[in-house]
C-alpha cells in the first residue's frame, strides 16, 4: 500500500475528500519526520513503535589535504520497527487462515 492507496482507503473509510485526508496524511508524516529526526521514538498503541539510531562508520579515503591512511568518519541512520504483540497475533491469525 502506497500514500495514494492509503489516502483513497481513509478517505472511502471516513467520508472525508481525497484532499482533506492528503492533508492530513502529509501534516501527519511531517510531524513525524521532525520527532524521528530529533530523536524520538514514535509509538502507536496495538500497531507497531519506530525509532532512528545513528550509526558511526568508518572508512579509510582521501580527502583533500589528507592522506590515504586518514580516517573519514561518516554517520548513517538505521530505522528500527518493532510491530505490536496485536498485529503480531493478528498476522499469525491471518497466516493460519490462509493455510486452511
Amino acid at each position: 500500500m502506497n500514500k495514494q492507496t492509503t489516502i483513497r482507503a481513509v478517505a472511502r473509510k471516513t467520508g472525508h475528500t481525497y484532499f482533506e485526508v492528503q492533508t492530513m496524511l502529509e501534516a501527519l508524516l511531517e510531524a513525524w519526520s521532525e520527532a524521528l529526526a530529533n530523536g524520538e521514538q514514535i509509538s502507536i498503541q496495538d500497531f507497531l513503535s519506530i525509532k532512528v539510531t545513528e550509526m558511526k562508520t568508518h572508512r579509510r579515503g582521501k580527502l583533500k589535504h589528507h592522506d590515504a591512511s586518514t580516517p573519514i568518519h561518516q554517520t548513517a541512520y538505521r530505522a528500527d520497527a518493532r510491530l505490536s504483540q496485536a498485529l503480531r497475533e493478528q498476522l499469525r491469525k491471518n497466516k493460519r487462515a490462509m493455510r486452511e
